[in-house]
C-alpha cells in the first residue's frame, strides 16, 4: 500500500496512540512539522492520514472532496448518532444530500436564523462576543478570559462600541460589519482556541488498489509541499 511517511515509534496494538497528547490538534501539528505535512498514523487498528498543509488540504478537499466524503463507522455514531444517520455522521450520497438540503432550507436560511434572534439575545449575555459569533459557550469563555488578561484590548473594544454604537442601545449581531476591532478579537479567539480545530474524519468512499495515491495523489502533494 502506498502510504505517506510515518513516525517510527509505533507500538503493537496501540500503534501511534501513545504519541497523542492534549490538545490533539497541537500534537498533530508538531508531528506534521517534524516529519511532513502529510503523514500516516495508526490509531489502534485504524489507519489515519493527517493532512495539515494548505496545498495538501486543497488537493484532498477541493479536487478530490467527493472521494473523501465518506465517514468512518465508529461505534459512537451507531449508538449516539442513530446508526450514522446524522448529517455529521452520514457518508456522502443521496441521503446526506437530502439532509443537507433540508438543513439549508429549514435551519440555516437567513429568515430562519433571523427568527432565532430574540432567543439568542435572551440566552447569551456577553454582548461583546454575541455581536460577532454564534458559537459555543467554551469559545465565549476563552474570549472573555483573553480580554480580562489584556485590559488594554478590552478598553479599545469598549471604546469602539461606545464610539460606533453609542450607549443608548445594546450591540446587535448586524453591527459586526462596522465593529472592526471587535471583529478582529473574535477572529483571534478562534485562531488561538478553535472550538473544532480538526475537521470531521473523512474516509474514502471506494478503496482502489493504491487508495491514498488515488484519493489524495500523495506523491504530487509531497512534491508540492516540499517546493
Amino acid at each position: 500500500m502506498h502510504l505517506p511517511p510515518s513516525p517510527f515509534s509505533k507500538l503493537p496494538i496501540l500503534g501511534h496512540l501513545h504519541l497523542i497528547k492534549e490538545p490533539v490538534h497541537r500534537t498533530l501539528d508538531t508531528l506534521s512539522k517534524t516529519i511532513i505535512p502529510v503523514l500516516s498514523l495508526r490509531f489502534g487498528s485504524f489507519l489515519v492520514v493527517v493532512v495539515s498543509s494548505p496545498a495538501a488540504v486543497e488537493e484532498c478537499f477541493t479536487k478530490n472532496d467527493v472521494v473523501l466524503a465518506g465517514r468512518p463507522c465508529f461505534i459512537l455514531g451507531e449508538r449516539i448518532g442513530y446508526n450514522w444517520s446524522t448529517m455529521a455522521g452520514a457518508s456522502y450520497g443521496d441521503y446526506w444530500q437530502n439532509l443537507r438540503r433540508l438543513s439549508v432550507i429549514e435551519i440555516f436560511s437567513t429568515s430562519r436564523v433571523n427568527s432565532f434572534l430574540s432567543m439568542r439575545r435572551r440566552s447569551i449575555n456577553v454582548d461583546l462576543i454575541v455581536a460577532g459569533s454564534d458559537t459555543s459557550s467554551v469559545t465565549i469563555e476563552w474570549a472573555m478570559s483573553l480580554l480580562l488578561n489584556h485590559p488594554r484590548v478590552l478598553k479599545k473594544a469598549r471604546d469602539e462600541m461606545d464610539t460606533v454604537i453609542g450607549q443608548d442601545r445594546l450591540v446587535e449581531e448586524s453591527d459586526l460589519s462596522i465593529l472592526h476591532y471587535v471583529h478582529n478579537i473574535i477572529l483571534e479567539t478562534f485562531r488561538l482556541f478553535p472550538p473544532a480545530p480538526l475537521l470531521l474524519q473523512g474516509k474514502g468512499l471506494s478503496m482502489p488498489k493504491e487508495p491514498l495515491k488515488a484519493m489524495c495523489k500523495t506523491d504530487h502533494i509531497i512534491d508540492k509541499v516540499n517546493t
